[in-house]
């Protein structure tokens, strides 16, 4: 069903066009339509959880293939990188990585692993300077960042 012929349309008074009025009500019968198309094959009981488990991982995945592609632009990724410069404050998300690269060795993988990895992830680039800190720094950080991206593609 096309937008237009959702009831509770109304042509407009140009004389050699067509122009639309928009009804909360047509708009509304429109969403719920799609929505019952895209949502009905999912049990009750998982859709909460596919939505936010996929959505998440989605949307770090496509944030990180963004940045990163950015990153090359800026700072050399290329092998080896300079780890040293890490520092104490990167701690917790190499733990996080350690964790899931064990999770993803030894199958089978919890679903809310992923989730976490991404959590973690977000978290570790809304607290810690990225860009414009000291080159070796950044190139270590966007490393870990590439490591982080790369767990979550394999691991589906």
């Amino acid at each position: 069903m096309n937008i237009c012929e959702v009831s509770g349309w109304q042509p407009g008074e140009a004389p050699l066009s067509l122009d639309w009025v928009w009804s909360a009500a047509a708009i509304a019968a429109w969403l719920s339509q799609r929505y019952a198309e895209a949502w009905t094959a999912l049990p009750p009981g998982q859709m909460a959880e596919s939505l936010g488990l996929e959505i998440s991982v989605q949307y770090t995945l496509q944030r990180w293939s963004d940045l990163l592609i950015l990153a090359r632009r800026e700072y050399d990724l290329t092998p080896p990188l300079p780890w040293s410069a890490l520092t104490a404050a990167d701690a917790e998300w190499i733990a996080a990585l350690l964790d899931f690269g064990d999770r993803l060795a030894s199958p089978p993988l919890p679903p809310t692993a992923r989730l976490t990895l991404c959590q973690a992830s977000l978290d570790y680039y809304q607290d810690h300077r990225i860009w414009g800190e000291a080159r070796p720094l950044a190139q270590a950080r966007w490393g870990l960042m590439a490591i982080a991206h790369h767990f979550i593609q394999k691991s589906y």
